[in-house]
Protein backbone atom coordinates (compact mmCIF):
# COMPACT_ATOMS: atom_id res chain seq x y z
CA UNK A 1 0.00 0.00 0.00
CA UNK A 2 1.15 3.27 -0.53
CA UNK A 3 -0.42 5.57 2.29
CA UNK A 4 0.06 9.48 3.18
CA UNK A 5 0.34 10.72 7.24
CA UNK A 6 -0.94 14.37 7.40
CA UNK A 7 -0.59 16.13 10.53
CA UNK A 8 -0.09 20.17 11.07
CA UNK A 9 3.25 19.65 13.17
CA UNK A 10 5.83 17.79 14.58
CA UNK A 11 5.96 19.03 18.18
CA UNK A 12 4.98 16.69 20.72
CA UNK A 13 0.86 15.75 21.55
CA UNK A 14 -0.75 13.01 21.48
CA UNK A 15 -2.29 12.78 17.85
CA UNK A 16 1.56 13.82 16.22
CA UNK A 17 3.28 11.26 18.57
CA UNK A 18 0.65 8.54 16.74
CA UNK A 19 0.87 9.63 13.55
CA UNK A 20 4.43 9.61 13.47
CA UNK A 21 4.49 5.83 15.36
CA UNK A 22 2.20 4.57 13.02
CA UNK A 23 3.99 5.39 9.90
CA UNK A 24 7.53 4.18 11.40
CA UNK A 25 4.93 0.64 11.87
CA UNK A 26 3.74 0.84 8.47
CA UNK A 27 6.92 1.67 6.57
CA UNK A 28 8.22 -1.83 7.24
CA UNK A 29 5.90 -3.38 4.39
CA UNK A 30 4.30 -0.45 2.91
CA UNK A 31 5.19 2.69 1.27
CA UNK A 32 4.66 5.67 3.59
CA UNK A 33 4.98 9.06 3.31
CA UNK A 34 4.55 11.74 6.13
CA UNK A 35 3.51 15.21 5.39
CA UNK A 36 3.21 18.15 8.29
CA UNK A 37 2.67 22.11 7.91
CA UNK A 38 5.52 22.72 10.64
CA UNK A 39 8.75 20.87 11.42
CA UNK A 40 9.32 19.93 15.24
CA UNK A 41 11.27 17.42 17.42
CA UNK A 42 9.29 14.33 16.54
CA UNK A 43 11.14 14.66 13.18
CA UNK A 44 13.82 12.76 15.13
CA UNK A 45 12.10 10.05 15.58
CA UNK A 46 10.33 9.04 12.29
CA UNK A 47 11.88 5.95 10.43
CA UNK A 48 14.03 6.11 7.63
CA UNK A 49 12.03 4.22 5.38
CA UNK A 50 9.25 6.67 5.72
CA UNK A 51 9.41 9.92 3.10
CA UNK A 52 9.10 13.35 5.25
CA UNK A 53 7.73 16.12 2.99
CA UNK A 54 7.36 19.67 4.89
CA UNK A 55 4.71 21.62 2.99
CA UNK A 56 3.14 25.23 3.38
CA UNK A 57 -0.44 26.17 4.62
CA UNK A 58 -2.44 28.34 3.10
CA UNK A 59 -5.50 28.72 2.64
CA UNK A 60 -7.50 25.00 2.80
CA UNK A 61 -8.24 25.10 -1.13
CA UNK A 62 -4.19 25.75 -1.88
CA UNK A 63 -2.79 23.35 0.21
CA UNK A 64 -5.56 20.72 -0.35
CA UNK A 65 -4.75 20.84 -4.29
CA UNK A 66 -0.56 20.98 -3.55
CA UNK A 67 -1.65 17.25 -1.84
CA UNK A 68 -3.50 16.52 -4.25
CA UNK A 69 -0.42 16.67 -6.57
CA UNK A 70 1.60 15.10 -3.76
CA UNK A 71 -1.12 12.01 -4.13
CA UNK A 72 -0.84 11.65 -7.71
CA UNK A 73 3.11 11.97 -8.08
CA UNK A 74 3.56 9.01 -5.15
CA UNK A 75 0.48 7.22 -6.37
CA UNK A 76 -1.24 7.24 -2.64
CA UNK A 77 -3.83 5.14 -2.04
CA UNK A 78 -4.63 6.44 1.26
CA UNK A 79 -4.77 9.57 3.68
CA UNK A 80 -4.42 9.27 7.16
CA UNK A 81 -5.12 12.66 8.42
CA UNK A 82 -5.35 13.96 12.00
CA UNK A 83 -6.92 16.60 13.88
CA UNK A 84 -9.30 19.31 11.98
CA UNK A 85 -6.95 21.09 9.49
CA UNK A 86 -5.54 17.88 8.04
CA UNK A 87 -9.05 16.12 8.15
CA UNK A 88 -10.91 19.10 5.72
CA UNK A 89 -7.66 19.46 3.81
CA UNK A 90 -7.45 15.65 3.35
CA UNK A 91 -11.30 15.47 2.07
CA UNK A 92 -10.69 18.70 -0.20
CA UNK A 93 -7.79 16.50 -1.84
CA UNK A 94 -10.14 14.26 -2.61
CA UNK A 95 -12.11 16.48 -5.44
CA UNK A 96 -8.63 16.58 -7.30
CA UNK A 97 -7.62 13.01 -6.83
CA UNK A 98 -8.73 9.68 -6.46
CA UNK A 99 -7.57 9.05 -2.99
CA UNK A 100 -9.50 7.09 0.13
CA UNK A 101 -9.49 9.30 3.22
CA UNK A 102 -9.16 8.77 7.20
CA UNK A 103 -10.27 10.84 9.76
CA UNK A 104 -8.64 10.10 13.33
CA UNK A 105 -10.43 12.38 16.09
CA UNK A 106 -7.89 12.78 19.00
CA UNK A 107 -9.93 15.32 21.29
CA UNK A 108 -12.72 16.92 21.86
CA UNK A 109 -14.17 20.10 20.09
CA UNK A 110 -15.97 21.97 23.05
CA UNK A 111 -16.10 25.43 21.42
CA UNK A 112 -16.39 24.49 17.92
CA UNK A 113 -17.08 27.53 15.36
CA UNK A 114 -20.27 27.09 13.03
CA UNK A 115 -18.15 26.60 9.62
CA UNK A 116 -15.83 23.66 10.82
CA UNK A 117 -18.84 22.14 12.41
CA UNK A 118 -20.90 22.80 9.00
CA UNK A 119 -17.43 21.32 7.12
CA UNK A 120 -17.45 18.24 9.57
CA UNK A 121 -21.43 17.13 8.76
CA UNK A 122 -20.59 18.01 5.07
CA UNK A 123 -16.99 16.61 4.50
CA UNK A 124 -17.89 13.39 6.42
CA UNK A 125 -20.51 12.04 3.92
CA UNK A 126 -18.21 12.45 0.61
CA UNK A 127 -17.94 8.75 -0.23
CA UNK A 128 -13.71 8.79 -0.43
CA UNK A 129 -13.93 9.53 3.25
CA UNK A 130 -13.98 6.03 4.23
CA UNK A 131 -13.23 5.70 7.59
CA UNK A 132 -13.73 8.58 10.57
CA UNK A 133 -11.63 6.75 13.88
CA UNK A 134 -11.50 8.06 17.67
CA UNK A 135 -9.26 7.20 20.38
CA UNK A 136 -11.77 6.19 22.56
CA UNK A 137 -15.71 5.54 23.16
CA UNK A 138 -16.67 8.69 24.91
CA UNK A 139 -14.92 10.46 21.82
CA UNK A 140 -16.83 8.55 19.31
CA UNK A 141 -20.17 9.24 21.06
CA UNK A 142 -19.97 12.91 21.33
CA UNK A 143 -19.40 13.55 17.81
CA UNK A 144 -22.00 11.18 16.78
CA UNK A 145 -24.35 13.10 19.51
CA UNK A 146 -23.40 16.87 18.42
CA UNK A 147 -22.06 16.45 14.91
CA UNK A 148 -24.35 13.64 13.85
CA UNK A 149 -21.57 12.07 11.67
CA UNK A 150 -22.59 8.82 9.66
CA UNK A 151 -21.86 5.78 12.00
CA UNK A 152 -21.36 3.62 9.31
CA UNK A 153 -17.58 5.25 9.35
CA UNK A 154 -17.25 5.57 12.73
CA UNK A 155 -15.02 3.33 15.06
CA UNK A 156 -12.53 3.47 18.11
CA UNK A 157 -9.11 2.52 17.30
CA UNK A 158 -6.81 2.81 20.72
CA UNK A 159 -3.53 4.87 20.44
CA UNK A 160 -0.60 2.38 21.39
CA UNK A 161 2.78 2.83 23.03
CA UNK A 162 5.77 1.26 22.23
CA UNK A 163 6.80 0.80 26.26
CA UNK A 164 7.41 -2.90 27.14
CA UNK A 165 7.49 -4.76 30.32
CA UNK A 166 10.98 -4.65 32.05
CA UNK A 167 12.53 -8.41 32.66
CA UNK A 168 12.50 -9.21 36.56
CA UNK A 169 9.80 -7.95 38.80
CA UNK A 170 8.52 -4.31 39.55
CA UNK A 171 7.05 -1.93 41.64
CA UNK A 172 8.44 -4.53 44.55
CA UNK A 173 9.53 -1.26 47.26
CA UNK A 174 8.06 -1.83 50.64
CA UNK A 175 10.22 1.11 52.09
CA UNK A 176 8.93 4.24 50.11
CA UNK A 177 6.20 4.80 47.67
CA UNK A 178 7.29 6.59 44.48
CA UNK A 179 4.71 8.31 43.13
CA UNK A 180 5.09 9.17 39.35
CA UNK A 181 3.29 11.80 36.87
CA UNK A 182 4.68 12.61 33.12
CA UNK A 183 2.74 14.93 31.16
CA UNK A 184 2.66 18.95 30.70
CA UNK A 185 2.67 21.36 33.40
CA UNK A 186 -0.49 23.05 32.35
CA UNK A 187 -3.91 24.22 34.28
CA UNK A 188 -6.32 21.44 33.26
CA UNK A 189 -3.96 18.63 34.22
CA UNK A 190 -3.92 19.91 37.84
CA UNK A 191 -1.13 19.40 38.89
CA UNK A 192 -1.11 20.94 41.93
CA UNK A 193 -3.38 18.12 43.28
CA UNK A 194 -0.11 16.22 43.91
CA UNK A 195 1.45 18.76 45.78
CA UNK A 196 -1.39 18.86 47.79
CA UNK A 197 -1.55 14.87 48.26
CA UNK A 198 2.04 15.29 49.74
CA UNK A 199 0.61 17.74 52.11
CA UNK A 200 -2.26 15.40 52.76
CA UNK A 201 -0.41 12.52 53.37
CA UNK A 202 2.87 13.95 55.37
CA UNK A 203 -0.24 15.15 57.88
CA UNK A 204 -1.61 11.64 58.12
CA UNK A 205 1.73 10.79 59.50
CA UNK A 206 2.84 8.74 56.18
CA UNK A 207 6.60 9.97 55.17
CA UNK A 208 7.93 6.93 53.07
CA UNK A 209 6.83 8.68 49.77
CA UNK A 210 8.02 11.00 47.18
CA UNK A 211 6.39 12.20 43.81
CA UNK A 212 8.10 12.44 41.02
CA UNK A 213 7.23 15.04 37.86
CA UNK A 214 8.43 14.96 34.38
CA UNK A 215 7.33 17.16 32.05
CA UNK A 216 7.44 21.44 31.70
CA UNK A 217 4.66 23.63 30.68
CA UNK A 218 3.04 27.35 31.68
CA UNK A 219 2.32 26.23 35.13
CA UNK A 220 6.21 25.04 36.48
CA UNK A 221 6.77 28.42 38.42
CA UNK A 222 3.46 28.41 40.52
CA UNK A 223 3.69 24.87 41.14
CA UNK A 224 7.65 25.68 42.46
CA UNK A 225 5.91 28.30 44.79
CA UNK A 226 3.18 26.08 45.77
CA UNK A 227 6.00 23.35 46.46
CA UNK A 228 7.98 25.71 48.08
CA UNK A 229 4.75 27.40 50.29
CA UNK A 230 3.66 23.97 51.50
CA UNK A 231 7.32 22.79 52.79
CA UNK A 232 7.09 20.35 50.02
CA UNK A 233 10.77 21.07 48.67
CA UNK A 234 11.37 17.44 49.72
CA UNK A 235 8.78 15.52 48.73
CA UNK A 236 8.17 17.21 45.22
CA UNK A 237 11.22 15.78 42.97
CA UNK A 238 10.89 18.46 39.29
CA UNK A 239 12.83 16.17 36.59
CA UNK A 240 11.50 18.94 34.02
CA UNK A 241 11.01 17.93 30.32
CA UNK A 242 12.79 14.60 29.55
CA UNK A 243 13.10 12.69 25.97
CA UNK A 244 13.20 9.15 27.45
CA UNK A 245 10.66 9.10 30.39
CA UNK A 246 10.77 4.96 30.09
CA UNK A 247 13.25 4.61 32.44
CA UNK A 248 11.10 7.00 35.10
CA UNK A 249 8.49 4.87 34.42
CA UNK A 250 10.61 2.26 36.18
CA UNK A 251 11.21 3.71 39.50
CA UNK A 252 7.22 4.56 39.89
CA UNK A 253 5.57 2.44 41.96
CA UNK A 254 2.03 4.43 41.58
CA UNK A 255 1.55 6.73 38.28
CA UNK A 256 -1.66 9.54 39.52
CA UNK A 257 -2.69 11.47 36.43
CA UNK A 258 -5.12 14.16 37.92
CA UNK A 259 -6.11 15.67 34.99
CA UNK A 260 -9.75 17.51 34.29
CA UNK A 261 -9.61 16.66 30.80
CA UNK A 262 -8.62 13.55 28.91
CA UNK A 263 -8.94 12.19 25.52
CA UNK A 264 -6.78 8.68 25.85
CA UNK A 265 -3.78 9.42 28.24
CA UNK A 266 -0.55 8.00 26.67
CA UNK A 267 1.23 8.14 30.25
CA UNK A 268 -1.57 6.33 31.54
CA UNK A 269 -1.39 3.47 29.06
CA UNK A 270 2.56 3.54 29.18
CA UNK A 271 2.03 2.92 32.94
CA UNK A 272 0.23 0.25 32.18
CA UNK A 273 2.45 -1.20 30.50
CA UNK A 274 4.85 -1.25 32.67
CA UNK A 275 2.79 -3.29 35.38
CA UNK A 276 2.09 -0.02 37.30
CA UNK A 277 -1.16 0.77 39.24
CA UNK A 278 -2.82 4.02 38.14
CA UNK A 279 -5.23 6.08 40.07
CA UNK A 280 -7.05 9.02 37.30
CA UNK A 281 -10.56 11.14 37.39
CA UNK A 282 -13.35 9.58 35.58
CA UNK A 283 -13.02 11.77 32.35
CA UNK A 284 -12.61 10.63 28.51
CA UNK A 285 -11.37 7.39 28.28
CA UNK A 286 -9.34 7.41 31.60
CA UNK A 287 -11.70 4.44 32.97
CA UNK A 288 -11.12 2.39 29.39
CA UNK A 289 -7.45 2.28 30.34
CA UNK A 290 -7.70 2.29 33.60
CA UNK A 291 -9.95 -0.58 35.06
CA UNK A 292 -11.41 0.77 38.94
CA UNK A 293 -10.36 -1.56 41.63
CA UNK A 294 -9.09 -3.77 39.41
CA UNK A 295 -6.03 -2.45 37.50
CA UNK A 296 -6.10 0.75 40.02
CA UNK A 297 -8.84 3.41 40.95
CA UNK A 298 -11.24 5.50 38.66
CA UNK A 299 -11.97 8.83 41.00
CA UNK A 300 -14.19 11.50 41.13
CA UNK A 301 -13.17 14.02 43.60
CA UNK A 302 -10.11 14.90 45.02
CA UNK A 303 -10.64 13.75 48.25
CA UNK A 304 -11.38 10.24 46.83
CA UNK A 305 -7.84 10.38 44.82
CA UNK A 306 -6.32 10.95 48.24
CA UNK A 307 -8.16 8.23 50.46
CA UNK A 308 -7.19 6.01 47.45
CA UNK A 309 -3.64 6.63 47.49
CA UNK A 310 -3.43 6.03 51.05
CA UNK A 311 -5.11 2.88 50.85
CA UNK A 312 -2.52 1.59 48.07
CA UNK A 313 0.41 2.85 50.20
CA UNK A 314 -0.44 0.82 52.88
CA UNK A 315 -1.41 -2.51 50.83
CA UNK A 316 1.55 -3.47 48.98
CA UNK A 317 0.10 -6.34 47.97
CA UNK A 318 -2.55 -4.71 46.17
CA UNK A 319 -0.65 -2.77 44.59
CA UNK A 320 1.52 -5.55 42.69
CA UNK A 321 -1.97 -7.28 41.73
CA UNK A 322 -2.90 -4.26 40.16
CA UNK A 323 -0.44 -3.96 38.52
CA UNK A 324 0.34 -7.10 37.18
CA UNK A 325 -3.45 -6.87 36.02
CA UNK A 326 -2.14 -3.23 34.26
CA UNK A 327 -0.07 -4.95 32.34
CA UNK A 328 -2.25 -7.67 31.47
CA UNK A 329 -4.93 -4.93 29.73
CA UNK A 330 -2.91 -2.54 28.02
CA UNK A 331 -0.69 -5.41 26.56
CA UNK A 332 -4.06 -6.30 25.46
CA UNK A 333 -5.24 -3.22 23.77
CA UNK A 334 -3.02 -0.54 23.96
CA UNK A 335 0.56 -2.40 22.54
CA UNK A 336 2.04 -2.00 19.35
CA UNK A 337 0.96 -5.36 18.00
CA UNK A 338 -2.60 -4.77 19.16
CA UNK A 339 -2.56 -1.31 17.53
CA UNK A 340 -0.99 -2.20 14.25
CA UNK A 341 -3.32 -5.10 13.97
CA UNK A 342 -6.59 -3.14 13.70
CA UNK A 343 -4.55 -0.69 12.00
CA UNK A 344 -4.01 -2.64 9.37
CA UNK A 345 -7.90 -4.59 9.10
CA UNK A 346 -9.09 -1.13 8.37
CA UNK A 347 -6.95 -0.33 5.52
CA UNK A 348 -7.27 -4.02 3.93
CA UNK A 349 -10.94 -3.35 3.87
CA UNK A 350 -10.92 0.33 2.40
CA UNK A 351 -8.78 -0.93 -0.07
Amino acid sequence: MNILFLISTLNFGGAEKQAVGDANMLCKQNKVLLTSFTCGPLKEQIDRKVTYLKTKKRNYIITAYRIARLIKKNKIQIIHSSLFAPMNIAALAGFFAKVNVIWSFHSHEYDIPLKSKFSYRIFSRLPWVKKILFVNTELKDFFLKRFNLPANKTRVLYNSTNFTKPKGKINNNKDILNIGYVGRLVKLKRVHYLIELADYLVKNKIGDFNIQIIGDGTEKQNLNEFTRKLNMEKKIIFHGFQTDTEVYYETFDLFINPSEEECLSLALIDAGIKGIPSIAFNVGGNNEIVLNNKTGYIVNTKDELFIKCISLYRNHTLRMKFGEQAFLHCDKNFSEASHLSELNKILRNIL
